[in-house]
């Protein structure tokens, strides 16, 4: 099938032999093997044409971004033991979907969820497929969030399904049937927009307080240099206080001198002089 699909700077068309040394490349980096093919697969030219250049009931696509290729996608329809195994009705026309972005860079950041809304939108109403599948491995945890995004469902778990490393992995079999519209799919993200602006307005009655507080310390600095006036009176209340305990047990260990010595008036100006300083 000829697909051409566009949306915004997205696009979607057909895998060409030109586009051969681009999967050369990307079938080559560990962080798209290691959910993909498996870590243990390396490509060349050579495997590259037996598997992805083939005759075999699969629409094979390049999933292109502002004019260059960043990802690779398949779509093909499920067989009648398929569908049989799935329990899907033997007249079902149901459609199987694989893709990975080839560009490390790109991963996680939300572009795989708009190119499968793009081709299950296409698939849904202009090929009238009844549902789309999709079998990620169950701890491919990007990927079964990507899919519900877009409106995917888990309906089966499939234990050892998938030969991957070396090892047989449990994969999830995710269904969509248009119930859950892209338009819809996309009120999803909406939080995330909204927790992004929270912060913000958090922040808003935090720069208001601000201001607050800083004008209240006006007052409050004219406010505690009355206290602190306050404060130093009774200290001054309370030094002189002791001194004049002082000057009266000076005075009273004065007094009984006072008879033995004739020196009374020395004394007590002398006592008094200090007293001032």
């Amino acid at each position: 099938n000829h697909v051409s699909l566009k949306k915004a700077n997205l696009k979607i068309r057909n895998l060409t032999r030109n586009d051969m040394k681009t999967l050369e490349v990307w079938l080559n980096q560990e962080e798209i093997l290691e959910f993909y093919q498996g870590r243990d697969c390396k490509y060349d030219i050579r495997a590259i044409e037996r598997h992805y250049y083939n005759d075999n009931n699969l629409c094979r696509l390049i999933l292109m971004m502002d004019g260059e290729p960043i990802g690779y996608m398949q779509y093909y329809p499920l067989t009648k033991a398929e569908l049989t195994k799935y329990h899907f009705g033997i007249e079902s026309k149901v459609f199987g979907l694989d893709l990975f972005i080839g560009i490390p860079e790109l991963l996680g950041k939300g572009y795989g969820s708009k190119y499968i809304m793009m081709i299950c939108d296409y698939l849904i109403h202009e090929q009238e497929v009844n549902k789309v599948v999709v079998d990620p491995m169950t701890h491919n945890k990007r990927a079964i969030r990507c899919y519900e995004k877009c409106g995917f469902e888990k309906q089966q778990l499939l234990p050892r399904h998938q030969l991957h490393e070396g090892v047989y992995q449990d994969c999830y079999l995710m269904v969509y049937d248009g119930s859950i519209k892209p338009v819809e799919a996309k009120k999803v993200e909406e939080p995330v927009v909204i927790e992004t602006q929270e912060p913000k307005i958090s922040d808003e009655p935090k720069k208001q307080k601000q201001p607050q507080k800083t004008t209240k310390k006006a007052p409050k600095v004219s406010t505690n240099q009355k206290q602190t006036g306050k404060k130093v009176t009774p200290k001054k209340k309370d030094t002189p206080k002791k001194v004049k305990e002082v000057v009266k047990k000076d005075t009273k260990k004065a007094t009984p001198k006072k008879p033995e010595t004739k020196s009374k008036p020395k004394t007590t100006k002398q006592t008094t002089k200090k007293n001032n300083l």
